[in-house]
This record gives structure tokens, sequence and C-alpha cells, in this order.
């Protein structure tokens, strides 16, 4: 994105972040922005959470810092990149907490860790992994009790350059 905040990137005339929000509105009031620049507008949507780490540390650095800033048994997460995600991915990734700490999307091309609904008792072990130097999200989300749902893939696209918000 050429050094651009992403989340912020008009897509069909509208910021990326407001694709995201209005879906996850329909299925939560429990929103937070996981953010370290553009604070004050991203706070026009929801209530942000910095990982206040001067370097990009990427989505443990975000994950790990909701964990240790809200007392919620379960979170969810998603990029901001991903405006065509399915409705039915929150009520999937719900419906599955029961059977794992971790659930995950994936779709017959790859897997998508980003996409997942983490249990406390794994999210407070985030901010040890990056201590120690780790940064692979799906490693560490894979090495404890995990589960999959699948979707196909059109819905999981991420948007990565300026070429595919014209898309």
């Amino acid at each position: 994105m050429r050094f651009k905040n992403k989340g912020l990137q008009l897509f069909q005339g509208k910021p990326l972040i407001y694709h995201i929000f209005k879906k996850l509105q329909r299925h939560t009031d429990a929103i937070y922005i996981s953010c370290n620049q553009d604070i004050d507008t991203y706070e026009h949507y929801a209530p942000t959470i910095q990982d206040h780490s001067s370097q990009k540390l990427g989505p443990l650095a975000g994950m790990s810092a909701a964990f240790r800033h809200l007392d919620h048994q379960w979170i969810g997460f998603l990029p901001c990149d991903s405006p065509g995600i399915p409705d039915s991915l929150f009520s999937a990734l719900e419906g599955k907490r029961d059977d794992a700490p971790v659930v995950m999307v994936k779709t017959p091309t790859r897997t998508h860790p980003v996409f997942c609904l983490i249990n406390r008792k794994i999210g407070d072990e985030l901010f040890s992994y990056l201590v120690a130097g780790e940064r692979r999200l799906h490693h560490v989300l894979t090495s404890h009790p995990h589960l999959y749902i699948t979707f196909p893939d059109h819905g999981f696209t991420n948007i990565n350059t300026l070429d595919d918000l014209q898309a």
C-alpha cells in the first residue's frame, strides 16, 4: 500500500474499516480496533487498542494487546483488508468454540489464521510468544488445540495493493 494505512484506503467509496465494521455491527456490539496509527480516525468506528510497540510486530501483537486490555473469555479477530467476508463467518466460529480453544478459517487454497476466535487461556500466552521473538501467527495458534472451519475462497481475498482496491 506504499506506506498508507490500509484500513483507511477507500474501497467502493468507503474506507476498508467501514466495510468490516458494518459486517461486525450486525453480530456484536463489542467491537474494538487494533491500530497503532490514525487512532483518532479509527475511534470514529469503535474504541481502539494499541500494542504500544515502535516496531511493526504484526497481527500477533494486536491480538496479544486485545487480551491484555479486554476481559472477555473469547475474542474474535479478523483483518480490515477482506471486506468480502461472509456473514456466516461469525456464527460458524461461535458454533465451534466449545470444540477447541482456537478456531480458525481455511479455504480450499490456504489457511487464514487472522480470521479466528481465541479463548483467553490461549490469548493470555500470546505475549510470551512475542517476547520470545515469535511472529508467525499460524505457528503460534496451531501449537495449541485448534480446529478449522472451511469456507470457499471468494470471501477471504485480501486487498494488499492500491490496484486491488480498484478491482
